[in-house]
């Protein structure tokens, strides 16, 4: 009896191999396989392994994108979802299949979305139109509990069926979905929601109101917990507000200057050092790609003068261990200017992504959330120096998107 359980045991774990190494292949093929299809879209008649929009739900999926773009928070999304009568996705399932009958909070309230719902929908790369597989594992063949997988193990194929969001708009909601909100019911609306960040410690800074000044103020928030920890770092709401029009229309006024002077547009924003350095570089690269060539000729050759006896031993092994430490050093030299030369290259294709984001703004007189997460990653805020004007002074670094930091 126990060397036929062993024999059983022995046949579950390869059958449990087989079965990973399956699914393991299908998500690098981009298939999808798992049981349901995300909410606005189904799986392909033709093919289930392939996702197509559903068209009853793959536009409510749009516009959840579109509010979170406009700054609405999750609670917001939610109520209007709720208020519509949207069924959320669970009961949408059930409505469609005969799934969940059992469930009481799907039969009983199909319209009541939560916030976590809402969270996962605008944060799921699926909409992109990419397959994203290997979330989640088990320990063994022999335990049922789901294990969720680190996120650098996901397996991720992009391109595999129809996206229903540009990737332009998914990136801009991201922002706004991992920024945490507390309810403001005061005004003016807390803008800077997530993106102001403390230069000293990376905490993000929180906007409080200061009831002897009768004004809005950022502060430190690891500084507002444990002041000891960290410094105040204070600046406010107004200040903050001006500077970054300021610079935003600057920047905007850059880009409309350069409308038609790509090549301007990137030396004014790269301050000169890529264009000067770009085609010596590419010159030297190709001058080293030649004495690579060449010197394999003269090794070749070498070899050929040994074999003949032309050449003795002693001086082929000195003469062709100069010139292999001369390829090996000149290989090195080769793959750190490639690197260089497609960095710049990249860094080039961001330029002209930022001045196509940022040319819309040139007459922009307000801020809005919505324009803040499409232009700008973070602002770092340092500790200011001076305690009264016209001696107080403060660094803000703004850090646009594709770009980073830029020279006034």
């Amino acid at each position: 009896m126990g060397f036929k359980s062993i024999i059983n045991e022995w046949y579950a774990r390869d059958i449990s191999k087989k079965t990973r190494s399956t699914f393991l292949t299908m998500a690098q093929k981009g298939q999808f396989v798992g049981a349901y299809a995300a909410y606005g879209y189904m799986k392909d008649p033709a093919d289930k392994y392939h996702l197509v929009p559903n068209l009853e739900t793959a536009p409510i999926v749009q516009r959840m994108f579109a509010m979170a773009a406009q700054g609405q928070n999750l609670e917001s999304i939610r109520r209007q979802l709720h208020k519509e009568g949207i069924l959320t996705p669970r009961a949408y399932l059930n409505h469609i299949s005969g799934k969940f009958p059992n469930d009481a909070i799907v039969t009983q309230y199909p319209t009541e979305w939560s916030r976590n719902a809402v969270y996962h929908i605008l944060r799921n790369r699926v909409y992109l139109g990419h397959t994203v597989s290997q979330k989640q594992t088990k320990k063994s063949f022999k335990s049922k509990k789901v294990v969720h997988r680190p996120e650098d193990e996901w397996i991720e194929v992009q391109h595999t069926h129809e996206s229903l969001v540009e990737e332009k708009l998914f990136d801009k909601v991201q922002g706004f979905v991992q920024a945490k909100r507390r309810r403001n019911d005061s005004k003016p609306e807390n803008i800077f929601i997530g993106l102001l960040r403390c230069a000293d410690c990376g905490y993000t800074l929180t906007l409080c109101c200061d009831s002897q000044r009768n004004t809005k103020v950022y502060y430190c928030n690891k500084y507002r917990h444990a002041a000891q920890r960290c410094t105040k770092h204070a600046i406010t709401l107004s200040l903050i507000t001006d500077v970054v029009l300021y610079d935003i229309l600057q920047k905007a006024a850059l880009a409309r200057e350069y409308a038609d002077d790509f090549e301007g547009f990137v030396r004014a924003i790269a301050n000169n050092k890529q264009a000067n350095g770009a085609k010596s570089q590419q010159r030297e690269l190709e001058q080293y790609r030649k004495r690579c060539v060449e010197l394999d000729g003269i090794i070749k050759r070498l070899f050929e003068q040994n074999a003949a006896g032309v050449l003795t031993d002693e001086r082929f092994i000195i003469l062709s261990g100069d010139y292999e430490t001369e390829q090996r050093d000149l290989k090195k030299q080769i793959e750190k200017l490639d690197s260089l030369l497609r960095q710049q290259k990249n860094d080039a294709e961001n330029i002209l992504l930022f001045q196509q984001i940022i040319s819309p703004y040139t007459d922009v007189t307000e801020l809005t959330a919505s324009l803040l997460r499409e232009l700008i990653d973070k602002i770092v805020i340092h500790e200011s120096n001076g305690m009264r004007r016209p001696n107080r002074s403060q660094k803000v670094e703004i850090h646009y998107r594709f770009v980073g930091v830029l020279p006034d």
